[in-house]
């Protein structure tokens, strides 16, 4: 049943599964896995696995079931929940993920490095903020 429950979710999500697959494969990204809090999961930790790339633009990214981090970047617990969050959206939306989420949040993020926003102006905006509730994260006390 939980094997199932996998294929349904890649099929649901099968844009995202594509091209995060493809981008892990260009950029050669390496598996890894990390204990966070979870969200609303009071006092449990569990494993997320994340891929870390060689470069990755300084950022991160999450595509289907793909967590990625450029490699040369701290990665803190916040930007793991952070990207989990995207990870619940697209568990969410399937495939209009890319459309509701994935394009604004790439277009958000290149205007706030071209404009030089600070991250609160970012994480601020749709669908940042959305993440960042889904994912656990409490920017007010960062």
């Amino acid at each position: 049943m939980k094997r199932l429950k996998k294929i349904l979710l890649v099929i649901w999500q099968f844009p995202q599964e594509i091209i995060g697959c493809f981008l892990i494969l260009m950029v050669k990204g390496k598996r890894k896995y990390i204990n966070v809090l979870l969200p609303g999961k009071q006092s449990k930790y569990g494993l997320v696995g994340v891929y870390i790339a060689p470069n990755l633009f300084n950022s991160g990214i999450s595509l289907g079931s793909y967590i990625i981090f450029d490699g040369r970047i701290e990665i803190s617990e916040t930007d793991i929940l952070h990207e989990y969050g995207h990870q619940l959206q697209s568990r969410m939306l399937g495939p209009l993920y890319l459309l509701i989420v994935g394009i604004p949040s790439l277009i958000g993020n290149i205007y706030s490095r071209i404009k030089k926003k600070d991250n609160k102006w970012y994480y601020s905006r749709f669908p940042e903020n959305w993440a960042d509730r889904l994912g656990g994260v409490n920017r007010d006390m960062l």
